[in-house]
């Protein structure tokens, strides 16, 4: 089996006015993965998320084709400590998969 190619788009902070998208992704998230909380509860935390700088968007514009997907198509969330790091939550709404 062949390797996959790069993936088109690039990695980067979300711009102010995608904040208000990514939160309510952030509740498609919950939502499919059945996690157990309050709503605005996980909405509060994603948005000290997003201020802390731990949030990175996938951003498609400059390289889809015209008649594909335009903009952000996803996020990631990431933690990093002394000792470990991780990656999560990250989502990409049901329409752009």
């Amino acid at each position: 089996m062949p390797a996959p190619g790069a993936s088109a788009g690039r990695l980067r902070v979300p711009e102010a006015d995608e904040h208000a998208l990514i939160a309510s992704w952030h509740l498609g998230f919950i939502e499919d993965t059945g996690i157990p909380d309050d709503p605005q509860t996980m909405l509060r935390h994603v948005e000290r998320r997003i201020a802390r700088g731990l949030i990175r968007v996938w951003d498609v514009s400059a390289t889809a084709p015209a008649d594909g997907a335009r903009g952000i198509v996803s996020f990631a969330g990431f933690g990093v400590d002394d000792n470990t790091a991780r990656i999560a939550p990250v989502y990409t709404p049901p329409a752009l998969r």
